[in-house]
């Protein structure tokens, strides 16, 4: 699905007058940067109340770029008693399968009517009617004795029906028994912005006085279990909007190294497409097409340049060998690979040959301090197990802190442990490296930060009060 246009209403709730009868306006904006011929098409949850719903005036319009324009859904409900959910589909009347927008809910409430007496007909005896007032006086004055002499015990309570809607179904159920309301029916109503179970509509209304043990409450609840769509193959954009749409928000996206497919392609979806999934409390994660990263040529330059060039482009250093070459400088690099220009996955390794009379040897890992030993060879900093450092990156994470495990030991637990920055938990390195950086204690530096992203504090604010 591809949104087209921006649907709104007045009301998301709509109530009938004593006929029956009201309109609903829906507005509708062209978001595309070209003119449309858009359709509307009513859409109803109970489809055995079609004949409720008319369009008023033209099905189709002509909408031109930002423009905005009206569908008007006239509802005559029969004089039926009882709630029902519409909503309005426009389409690109030149690709309704693919361009198309759904409005919101909207709930038309269609009150209980009650019929005017039926006057007698010319002529009827009043003699008649004089009788069966009698009789109604005389059946009232025995209900009034009954209620006076009967024995106390059995005399009703009344008490007023608290507001359970926005609650959990339990704690709902809880508040109406404490008010002495035993007698509580369920019906579910599919809701995707709402917890299931949750408390959407109640009758009788909250405050009405009535008969504790009588009466009957009917509490309507969230559902928003569903049927997986399936989004492969489909722009990771074009996904999340079909997605949000359903009511999924909790959506992750996992970047996956495949040249077969255009970069941002959903290659793969959990949870599978068609499986049964509530979508307000289900996280969807989307494996997405990455076309990797693109090798930069590194021939010629040093050692330490090639290294700490990888590392900021999320490349690793491979094996590191060394070839005579009495025209080179010391430690210049000769050869690559892969080659420069060539597209690799995110995390791969280069491996590179260097001028240095002498035997093969690996890039040095010894280092001076004690921060430094910890980080060096021990702890990737990236999601592809590389452990080579560029020389730069070590002195800055342990700045302040080098005779301390402190900021290798924040890194770690950052960077492998699963600590959420309020969108996953996947972090870029660098980022962490901003939150670590000369740490004097990890566990400290850690709880501030997931303290205030608690408080919904931005990432960003919380690497920056508590680094």
């Amino acid at each position: 699905m591809v949104k087209i246009v921006e649907i709104t209403q007045s009301s998301d709730t709509v109530t009938c007058d004593k006929n029956g009868e009201a309109t609903i306006q829906f507005n509708v904006n062209n978001l595309t940067p070209s003119v449309l011929r858009v359709g509307a098409k009513i859409i109803l949850k109970d489809p055995s109340k079609q004949s409720w719903f008319t369009l008023e005036g033209k099905s189709e319009k002509m909408l031109n770029v930002n423009a905005t324009d009206q569908f008007s859904v006239k509802v005559a409900a029969k004089g039926v008693e009882g709630v029902c959910k519409v909503q309005l589909l426009v389409f690109n009347v030149e690709n309704a399968d693919e361009e198309y927008t759904e409005s919101e809910v909207v709930a038309v409430n269609v009150p209980k009517i009650d019929a005017p007496p039926t006057p007698p007909p010319n002529g009827f005896p009043k003699w008649i009617i004089w009788v069966l007032v009698g009789l109604f006086i005389a059946g009232l004055l025995g209900v009034i004795a009954y209620l006076a002499t009967r024995d106390n015990g059995e005399s009703q309570t009344f008490a007023r029906i608290p507001d359970v809607i926005g609650k959990p179904f339990e704690q709902a159920k809880e508040d109406l028994e404490d008010m002495g309301f035993d007698k509580i029916e369920t019906e579910t109503q599919f809701d995707a912005s709402k917890a299931k179970d949750t408390v959407l509509e109640q009758m009788p209304d909250a405050g009405s006085k009535e008969d504790t043990s009588n009466t009957e409450i009917t509490l309507i609840l969230a559902n928003s279990e569903m049927t997986m769509p399936d989004v492969k193959d489909m722009t990771f954009q074009g996904a999340k909007e079909r997605l949000l749409a359903k009511g999924f928000n909790k959506i992750n996206k996992d970047p996956k190294f495949d040249l077969l497919k255009p970069a941002g392609t959903v290659l793969d979806q959990s949870p599978a497409a068609e499986s049964n999934v509530n979508s307000n409390e289900t996280e969807v994660t989307l494996t997405i097409a990455d076309a990797g990263q693109e090798v930069p040529d590194l021939v010629g330059k040093s050692l330490a340049d090639a290294l700490q060039k990888l590392q900021a482009i999320g490349l690793g250093v491979g094996v590191v060998s060394s070839k005579p070459d009495k025209t080179k400088i010391q430690d210049t690099i000769l050869i690559q690979k892969p080659v420069a220009n060539k597209a690799v996955e995110k995390g791969a390794v280069v491996a590179l040959t260097v001028v240095n009379p002498g035997k093969t040897s690996p890039v040095p890992t010894r280092v001076a301090t004690k921060c430094a030993n910890a980080v060096q060879g021990k702890i990737a900093w990236d999601y592809k197990k590389n452990k080579r450092w560029a020389a730069s990156n070590v002195k800055r994470l342990c700045k302040g802190a080098e005779n301390s495990i402190e900021p290798a030991s924040c890194f770690n637990r950052v960077m492998h442990g699963r600590i959420n920055w309020g969108g996953s938990t996947r972090w870029q390195w660098g980022n962490v490296l901003d939150l670590c950086e000369g740490s004097k204690n990890s566990t400290a530096t850690i709880s501030c930060f997931q303290k205030l992203i608690k408080r919904r504090v931005s990432w960003k604010t919380a690497i920056s009060k508590c680094s």
